[in-house]
């Protein structure tokens, strides 16, 4: 039996998305950083499937989640400006300190109202995303480097 390798808090990267229009999008995001050697690149993607009844339950655990990550992703697409669950993770990333990037996919129409219009919004091409997973993952070529 193999034990699995218990992560520092900071060592993991949640993805905040307006769940009914970006759900696809966040899972080709996962698989993608997967490809690309990241370990486990996305903390607890699927909070809102476990707890479909009732928000009360999977807001208090994404904030966990939250707590234990060091960069916090937003993926923007057409509606998330209006996710009243992205605009509270987001408030929880900034109240923890965590870093936050904003990633539009490409090709992809995304909203106009960006909800955190003083941070950068980076296109989806891995090119572009490396040096922010590089960095958390202590990786050469990262932007600490």
């Amino acid at each position: 039996m193999t034990r699995r390798k218990k992560r520092k808090i900071g060592e993991r990267v949640f993805v905040s998305f307006e769940y009914d229009r970006d759900h696809a999008s966040a899972r080709n995001l996962v698989a993608q950083a997967r490809t690309r050697g990241y370990p486990e690149p996305i903390s607890d993607l699927s909070i809102r499937e476990q707890f479909k009844a009732s928000k009360h339950q999977w807001i208090p655990e994404a904030y966990k989640a939250i707590k234990k990550c060091g960069l916090f992703v937003v993926l923007l697409g057409s509606d998330t400006h209006n996710a009243d669950g992205v605009r509270r993770e987001i408030k929880h990333a900034k109240k923890n300190n965590r870093r936050i990037i904003q990633i539009r996919p490409q090709g992809k129409t995304f909203s106009s109202h960006p909800l955190l219009p003083n941070y950068k919004v980076i296109v989806w091409k891995w090119r572009n995303l490396d040096p922010y997973f590089d960095s958390q993952y202590g990786r050469h070529g990262g932007l600490d480097d």
